[in-house]
């Protein structure tokens, strides 16, 4: 059965409380935490009864669902629910029949597409997906490629919600803390896109306070995030890719920075990776040495993940600049 946006959120939310050994999650507490989040989702409308979340809690437990194990603990008169093993959680649970199915079928679809300059990047998603479902279907076999994630990310459960709330259109209102904030603050957000640098994530949208469309939230920082009912969402139509990202390494772009070609001297080493993996699309091999060393160039605007990257290789200096007119 495919699981919908209202039945996600329950499941998300039951999954929270049933892991949180910490706290006695009542019949009633489950309850009010399911139509608590609902409700900060899509409204009062869209809360649930007591028979929703009999059958919700049967569907986690079923193996057409996800195979967990609730415990149902007395206390008194009452019973107080829990998984049983404290490190259950459906995010890592096994891939059932259906969901195998349907990657299966997504797998057939999206090869027709391999090949084609737009889609590119199926060429790295596609093994990801074939070896996941390999090892899925044989218990036995060692997975055999390996992604660079960080699982620890504390700004991961915000992933999802937020590119729902991009596709629905939905304004948010954002409880943020900044690496200098002593505490928390409030935005008004209209967000626009996720962009995931250095396995961190960043939210980009317009500000509603002082009109910035690029303004930019490292997920790491949300300290909460809500719907917001009284804003009608503003579209954007910034060419991200080409407009935004193109021109700078990272997600930080200052408006009084220029653009700038850039001429590095890179030392035989460093010049052996960065020649192998550029350092931008811009990149261009302006000279070699014998010994191995050589001189390039980017264009681009400076920034502190530019910095950052530069600093990675020792020997690696910038030599000249000189800014861009653009037209």
């Amino acid at each position: 059965m495919p699981i919908n946006k209202n039945a996600f959120i329950r499941y998300q939310t039951l999954d929270r409380c049933l892991g949180n050994h910490q706290r006695r999650f009542y019949f009633k507490d489950l309850l009010d935490a399911v139509n608590s989040s609902l409700a900060e989702a899509n409204g009062q409308d869209s809360q649930i009864a007591r028979t929703q979340l009999y059958k919700d809690l049967r569907f986690i437990e079923s193996e057409e669902g996800f195979n967990a194990q609730i415990e149902r603990i007395a206390d008194g008169r009452e019973k107080y629910f829990r998984y049983k093993n404290p490190d259950f959680s459906l995010n890592n649970a096994p891939v059932n029949e259906q969901e195998k199915a349907a990657i299966k079928e997504a797998i057939t679809v999206l090869q027709r597409f391999k090949g084609l300059p737009q889609f590119d990047w199926l060429q790295e998603m596609l093994p990801g997906l074939e070896d996941r479902l390999h090892n899925e279907q044989d218990s036995t076999t060692k997975q055999i490629i390996y992604f660079d994630d960080n699982i620890d990310y504390v700004g991961r459960p915000f992933i999802e919600p937020l590119f729902h709330h991009i596709a629905q259109k939905n304004v948010l209102d954002i409880s943020y803390q900044d690496f200098k904030a002593e505490e928390p603050y409030s935005l008004t957000l209209h967000p626009y896109i996720l962009k995931q640098y250095n396995q961190r994530w960043f939210l980009f949208g317009k500000n509603e306070e002082n009109g910035v469309e690029t303004w930019n939230l490292a997920l790491d920082r949300i300290k909460g995030l809500k719907v917001n009912r009284k804003s009608n969402y503003q579209t954007t139509t910034m060419d991200w890719e080409e407009d935004y990202f193109f021109d700078i390494i990272g997600v930080t772009r200052y408006d009084d920075v220029p653009l700038e070609r850039i001429q590095l001297y890179c030392p035989p080493m460093a010049a052996r990776y960065i020649e192998t993996k550029p350092l931008h699309p811009t990149q261009r091999t302006i000279s070699k040495e014998t010994d191995g060393s050589i001189l390039l160039e980017v264009c681009l605007y400076q920034n502190p993940e530019f910095k950052s990257k530069i600093r990675q290789f020792e020997g690696v200096k910038i030599v000249r600049t000189k800014n861009v007119h653009i037209e």
